[in-house]
């Protein structure tokens, strides 16, 4: 349930769980309950210092069963740092191999292109299913593919008030899944009355909502939430379907207001 069309060879569930800021038993109780649910997409990271807790639960599952992402850090960019970081996630996973590996924000020119040449010699070794990248701009996947990369994901903060039109179109062009992080802008759309409009017609909460309306964009959102009730209601989209113009009111909410502050990486270089 909940498997997009697929557009690249990479079939990714529409809607996973993010587990940033999710440890020990609040970690364990999502991941189990969401298995339940339905989910079969869940995302960490290096960063997230949870990758080993989240191993412990997902041996619990069938392996073919659901896909598992992680990134590597900014601090451990280059070929061999990649290869290290990697190791380093797959043992604390207890996998035999990571369906998605990413870089988790763009580094300097140099960097990137050698820790992508370190994923696609993973992926060409069988440990490695997928790789991305994360917080990339057009310029940023634009230079990896004239590097001759075949960039499978693109995770990036995606919600109705970062409507990031252009990037989703490039992406789109060139079969790069987006995977959108804060899809709800931290709960801001809750409070939208335009959306609370819509979600009043459907009898859906606004989160549902915009949830509904990243899937419909061909966009595949991580919402993360510590509450098992949340948990469900994020799942339940699958039921209805927005109107095109629905689509555009929500797409017409657009800010250009990032949550996630990335000044200090380098989107420029």
């Amino acid at each position: 349930m909940g498997l997009s069309t697929p557009t690249n060879k990479l079939q990714l569930p529409a809607i996973g769980l993010g587990t940033y800021h999710l440890q020990k038993e609040s970690l364990q109780k999502m991941v189990e309950q969401g298995y339940q649910i339905g989910y079969r997409h869940f995302d960490t990271a290096n960063y997230y210092q949870n990758e080993e807790e989240l191993g412990q639960v997902l041996k619990k599952l069938p392996r073919g069963d659901f896909q598992i992402s992680s990134k590597v850090w900014y601090d451990n960019m280059g070929y061999h740092n990649v290869l290290s970081s990697f190791e380093r996630s797959i043992n604390k996973l207890q996998l035999d191999s990571i369906d998605n590996f990413l870089i988790h924000w763009p580094h300097p020119h140099d960097l990137i292109m050698e820790s992508l040449e370190a994923l696609k010699d993973l992926k060409k070794n069988g440990r490695l299913k997928h790789y991305g990248v994360s917080n990339f701009t057009v310029h940023h996947l634009q230079d990896a593919l004239d590097a001759g990369f075949e960039i499978d994901i693109n995770q990036v903060e995606y919600h109705p008030y970062l409507n990031q039109e252009d990037l989703l179109t490039f992406c789109n062009h060139n079969n790069i899944k987006i995977v959108a992080y804060c899809p709800i802008a931290r709960a801001k759309v809750m409070h939208d009355p335009a959306i609370q409009k819509i979600a009043s017609s459907y009898d859906k909460s606004p989160i549902q909502i915009v949830l509904r309306w990243h899937i419909q964009k061909g966009i595949h959102p991580i919402p993360k939430t510590q509450h098992l009730d949340r948990l469900s209601e994020n799942f339940d989209v699958f039921d209805f379907n927005l109107s095109d113009q629905e689509m555009v009111q929500i797409n017409g909410l657009n800010k250009n207001e990032r949550l996630i502050d990335q000044a200090w990486s380098h989107f420029d270089y």
